[in-house]
């Protein structure tokens, strides 16, 4: 009996202290678009946005990551998503040119949270700067 007892406690702090960290295996999604903004040698810009085409999006699970979890290519019409997301802090983002980085393409980062279950986060819009 003691022993039963014991052992139910053991279970309920375990279960209690188990912290579930960002990551798949959840039911809430990530959602957003991403443009291009063509720049002229000067760094103004050069008519209006348009949708960015079959560019590489990343995920950074958690927020103090520096190597990204996932990636997804955007459409036709710049969106792209991530699914399956347990709740947290995550790290969208995706590379844009950059002419004085001496050949290094620049990161554009935009954080998202997800506060619940079966949810969908409209990540802020990424804007690309291509030269």
């Amino acid at each position: 009996m003691i022993r039963n007892i014991t052992l139910l406690f053991l279970a309920i702090i375990a279960l209690n202290s188990c912290k579930k960290v960002e990551g798949q295996g959840g039911s809430s999604e990530i959602v957003g678009n991403v443009y291009i903004q063509d720049k002229n040698i000067n760094g103004d810009n050069v008519g209006n946005i348009y949708p960015a085409q079959d560019v590489k999006v990343f995920i950074i699970y958690g927020p103090d990551g520096t190597l990204h979890n996932d990636d997804y290519d955007t459409s036709y019409d710049g969106s792209y998503h991530f699914e399956f997301l347990t709740n947290g802090t995550y790290q969208i983002f995706a590379y844009q040119e950059c002419p004085s980085c001496d050949k290094i393409d620049q990161p554009v980062i935009k954080t998202v949270n997800i506060d619940s279950k079966k949810s969908t986060v409209v990540a802020p819009d990424i804007v690309l700067d291509n030269y």
